[in-house]
């Protein structure tokens, strides 16, 4: 996915005084969902959801994020390739997100943004894949710290702890006991070597 840093750097000096909303986050023609840019702080942003966008999210059953990167995004893969109830090729979209399984539940959830051109549920294609659901989040507040390399588990882990430590100081508390309290996002290709962009969302009151 081709970076455009620059001008993403532009709407967020934009975006420091006046609320933006804010679509295409990291390419023009990679589809992201849009979202309010409320304000500007050091070392984070913080972003509404509108709540209305859907995304396909596969289970994979294992503790291992190593292992729900490589499963979890070649099950939603399959599914945007044909392997759906209309053997629909989707376009891809960004981030990929990863969020750890219900409390009942043992594993992550890997999902990937479904695009604007299905309006309702009703229109999305159903996944073939049974470990494969489609959801919303529904609206949500979320802080996000933003950084770059091939992460792992550690990467994320890292910066999420430094987000949550940035939030404390700030006085600003995390809704971590609420569903998708914590979300890690990737929204590049593999082969994509430089200027990588990974998020860590915390969702805040």
């Amino acid at each position: 996915m081709p970076s455009t840093f620059a001008s993403f750097t532009a709407v967020l000096f934009f975006a420091s005084t006046v609320a933006a909303e804010v679509c295409h986050l990291y390419s023009s023609t990679i589809e992201s969902p849009c979202f309010t840019l409320l304000r500007n702080e050091s070392g984070y942003e913080v972003r509404e959801y509108r709540g209305e966008e859907m995304w396909t999210s596969a289970y994979v059953r294992s503790p291992s994020f190593a292992q729900a990167q490589n499963k979890g995004f070649m099950a939603n893969f399959d599914y945007i390739s044909g392997e759906n109830s209309e053997g629909e090729k989707i376009p891809m979209t960004a981030p990929v997100t990863f969020r750890s399984a219900p409390d009942d539940q043992v594993g992550w959830l890997v999902s990937f943004f479904v695009p604007s051109k299905y309006p309702s549920r009703e229109e999305v294609p159903a996944p073939k894949d049974e470990s494969i659901s489609i959801m919303s989040l529904g609206p949500a507040t979320y802080a996000v710290r933003v950084f770059d390399g091939f992460a792992t588990f550690g990467d994320f882990d890292k910066n999420e702890y430094e987000l949550k430590k940035a939030l404390l100081a700030d006085g600003v508390t995390p809704v971590e006991d609420a569903e998708n309290g914590v979300i890690w996002a990737g929204y590049d290709s593999p082969f994509v070597y430089v200027n990588r962009h990974n998020e860590v969302w915390v969702r805040v009151a």
